[in-house]
């Protein structure tokens, strides 16, 4: 079983990148970690790294870019890489060097709607970070749409190993990695 900690962070592609920011930053009040010369900008709500990265369209679909998990440590990574590779989950990369800052290593696979879904360790942490009175406090849980929930119900809990929190049936699972009802919180 993959032993994931929380969600670490969400991906999202945006159209208007200076419309995003006003609302992530200005409105949610999250703080910029980093800017990347693709574009990209990194935002967090706490000691992480980032728990929000905005991507331009460019490419891409508008909305989800992908969803990740952090799991405990390297050996847990190369694991979980085995274990999906074994079950014929399309690897994207890694498991490897992390291609985004702040995390040290990562696998990106897809889940059966191609979904991008990173699984991480190692992010970077901070103590310069200041809570603001309207900023999160982290990432609660994040909607990925699924074509076929009984499909998709079998990767993210019986691969990933999420846990069901609820259960509106053929409309909606909710599930959670952790003690938190949706399972973004930090792991006791």
């Amino acid at each position: 079983m993959i032993d994931l900690r929380k969600i670490g962070h969400v991906g999202i592609r945006v159209p208007d990148m200076e419309k995003a920011l006003d609302f992530y930053s200005g409105v949610f009040g999250l703080e910029i970690s980093e800017r990347t010369e693709g574009g990209a900008v990194y935002l967090r709500c706490g000691p992480d790294h980032h728990s929000h990265v905005l991507y331009p369209l460019g490419q891409g679909r508008l909305g989800l870019d992908h969803v990740a998990f952090e799991v405990a440590d390297p050996e847990g990574l190369e694991r979980a890489a085995s274990f999906l590779k074994q079950q014929g989950v399309p690897i994207v990369s890694g498991p490897g060097p992390g291609d985004e800052p702040g995390v040290a290593r990562s696998l990106k696979v897809l889940d059966p709607d191609g979904n991008r879904v990173e699984l991480y360790c190692g992010i970077e942490r901070t103590s310069r970070h200041e809570a603001k009175s309207i900023m999160p406090t982290k990432i609660g849980h994040a909607l990925v749409k699924a074509s076929d929930l009984a499909r998709a119900e079998h990767f993210y809990i019986g691969l990933l190993g999420l846990k069901v929190s609820d259960r509106l049936p053929g409309v909606a699972t909710w599930l959670r990695c952790n003690p938190d009802h949706h399972g973004g919180g930090q792991r006791p």
